[in-house]
């Protein structure tokens, strides 16, 4: 198993950064947008769900074009990743009341999922945990920040409040 989780560590990468990135961002500005942990729990499980299809579903088809890898095997460990992040990064909205400590605790969970990953990369392949674990939390901090502004922008034009 170690060896078809390496071989398809870029698929692994795919979905957990994917996931990391979109998820994060989608949570950073629900949080800021609603006031109810467990609409922002639903809403991200939805996000979560649907877009762990389409990376999966993305994935596979990519690795057909490309030839290279199994598809299939391809397309379920990035679906897979994905999902399984995005479960980790929306759990906290349905213990935690309070959205933005709810939002405090995905953040950290985000971190350990990125450490983890570029821990056991670099461990079993060439490269630097450094670079990989800072490159992944600056794209996630990056995205994280941006969706926070839209979400706040996008309040103060429409109004709407929830």
């Amino acid at each position: 198993m170690k060896e078809k989780f390496l071989l398809y560590a870029g698929s692994v990468v795919l979905g957990l950064s994917d996931a990391v990135v979109s998820i994060t961002g989608a949570l950073a500005g629900l949080s800021w947008s609603f006031h109810d942990s467990k609409v922002i729990g639903f809403a991200g499980a939805v996000i979560g769900i649907s877009a762990a299809l389409s990376m999966g579903a993305s994935e596979y088809l990519s690795e057909k074009e490309d030839n290279i890898k199994s598809p299939l095997l391809a397309g379920l460990f990035t679906g897979g990743a994905y999902l399984a992040a995005a479960i980790l990064l929306v759990l906290p909205y349905f213990v935690v009341s309070n959205p933005l400590i709810a939002f405090t605790v995905s953040a950290i969970g985000a971190v350990f999922i990125v450490a983890w990953y570029a821990w056991y990369v670099s461990k079993n392949k060439e490269g630097n945990f450094s670079g990989r674990f800072f490159t992944m939390i600056g794209v996630c901090l990056f995205v994280g920040v941006l969706s926070f502004l839209f979400a706040a922008g996008f309040q103060l034009l429409t109004g709407i409040e929830i």
